[in-house]
C-alpha cells in the first residue's frame, strides 16, 4: 500500500479537469502541446482595450458560464469560460474558478462514469492552471494550488484515473509547480514542496535558490 499524502485531502477544495475545455483548444490557447505553456503574454487587445471594465464584463461571462453548467450544456460553459478568461487574464480567480470545475465536477468519478474521459479532464485541468501561471498577476499562487491539484490527482491512480507515468509523474509536476512557486516568494511553498519529499524519499530536497531553482523548476 502506497503511503497517503498527509495534505492530500486538502487539494479537494480546488480542481482542474475538463471536456468542457476541449484539449485541441487548450494546446492552441497555450501555443503548444500539451503541458507546454506558452511564453508570458500581455493582457490581449480585447483586455487592453477594456482596460477596468474587464473585470466586469468577465464577471458576467462567469454569471453565464455557471448558469451553461447548470443546464448541462457543456458546449457553451466552455465558451462562456474562454471569454472571461480573455476578457480579464490577470485573474487569478478566473483560471482557478474555471479549474476547480474542471477537476472536481468534470474529472469526478460520481459525475463522469469513462476512465479515458476523466483522465482527459483532469490534464486538461491542469493545463488551464499551469496556462494560468503564464497569464495571470499571481502566478505563484496558481502554481502552489496546481502543485496541491497534482497531489490530489496522484492519489486517485490508478484507482479513478489512468495517467502517462502512475503517480509519480504527478508527484513529480507537483513538486515543479511548488519550485515555480518558490521562485514567486510564494509562502508556503518550500513547506509543502519538503512535506512532499519526505513523503516520497524520506528527506526535504535542498532549499535551493538562483539559477538552481530556476533548472528545478524548468526554468531554463
Amino acid at each position: 500500500m502506497k503511503p497517503r499524502l498527509p495534505y492530500a485531502t486538502a487539494a479537494g477544495w480546488l480542481a482542474v479537469a475538463a471536456l468542457a475545455w476541449p484539449w485541441a483548444a487548450l494546446d492552441r490557447a497555450a501555443g503548444g502541446p500539451r503541458g507546454r505553456p506558452a511564453p508570458a503574454a500581455d493582457a490581449g487587445p480585447l483586455a487592453r482595450w477594456l482596460g477596468p471594465l474587464g473585470g466586469l464584463a468577465a464577471s458576467v461571462e462567469w454569471v453565464r458560464f455557471t448558469a451553461a453548467v447548470g443546464r448541462g450544456a457543456d458546449a457553451a460553459a466552455a465558451a462562456h469560460a474562454a471569454r472571461a478568461l480573455a476578457l480579464d487574464p490577470g485573474a487569478p480567480e478566473g483560471w482557478l474558478f474555471y479549474a476547480q470545475h474542471l477537476v472536481f465536477d468534470r474529472a469526478a468519478a460520481m459525475q463522469e462514469r469513462d476512465r479515458a474521459r476523466r483522465t482527459a479532464a483532469a490534464r486538461a485541468g491542469l493545463g488551464v492552471l499551469r496556462l494560468g501561471e503564464e497569464r495571470s498577476r499571481d502566478p505563484g499562487l496558481l502554481a502552489l494550488l496546481g502543485g496541491d491539484i497534482a497531489v490530489f490527482l496522484a492519489e486517485r491512480v490508478p484507482l479513478d484515473l489512468d495517467w502517462d507515468g502512475g503517480a509519480e509523474a504527478l508527484l513529480d509536476a507537483a513538486d515543479a509547480a511548488y519550485a515555480r512557486a518558490a521562485l514567486q516568494g510564494h509562502s508556503g511553498a518550500h513547506e509543502r514542496r519538503a512535506r512532499l519529499a519526505e513523503v516520497r524519499h524520506g528527506a526535504p530536497p535542498p532549499r535551493a535558490t538562483g539559477q538552481d531553482s530556476e533548472r528545478e523548476s524548468g526554468g531554463g
